[in-house]
């Protein structure tokens, strides 16, 4: 039976291929931090040859332009945790934000939007919402029309 993984595989890329989020990945199938297909990020790769050891899977690292794809050392800044790359980036004004890894945090949300009941702008508490209060909820959920839509005769 031939074997197909690899460079023996027609479609074989060279092992790089770039990830959902934008990142490089490496093939390194005897990388101890290696995913489930033997890939490797390449600015952990770039940043641990610089260090002469490998990264703990705690320690982060942060692209300083935020071009993912930018892997030169100059661009690279190693953080001990999660939560140090956070607290210094990807806060406003010292506040906390929501953010997934790998991800920028997205606030849209925390947009104003208009309420489907009475059409006055409103701050949103959630992703899903779309009433300004509970009565204006109700209000359209028994078929009580706000004073604002209905008609003079």
């Amino acid at each position: 039976m031939r074997d197909f993984s690899g460079a023996n595989n027609p479609r074989w890329k060279g092992g790089i291929k770039i990830h959902a989020y934008g990142y490089i990945l490496v093939a390194s199938p005897n990388h101890p931090h290696k995913d489930k297909q033997g890939y490797v990020r390449k600015h952990r790769l770039v940043m641990e040859e610089h260090l002469g050891r490998l990264l703990e899977s705690t320690e982060d690292i942060h692209h300083i332009n935020e071009d993912k794809t930018d892997n030169r050392i100059e661009n690279l800044e190693l953080f001990q945790s999660r939560s140090e790359h956070i607290k210094k980036y990807h806060t406003t004004a010292g506040e906390k934000t929501r953010f997934r890894r790998g991800q920028i945090p997205h606030n849209k949300y925390l947009t104003e939007r208009h309420c489907k009941s009475c059409n006055e702008l409103f701050q949103p508490t959630s992703n899903i919402s779309k009433y300004c209060s509970k009565q204006c909820y109700w209000n359209t959920k028994k078929g009580v029309l706000p004073p604002q839509l209905i008609r003079s005769v």
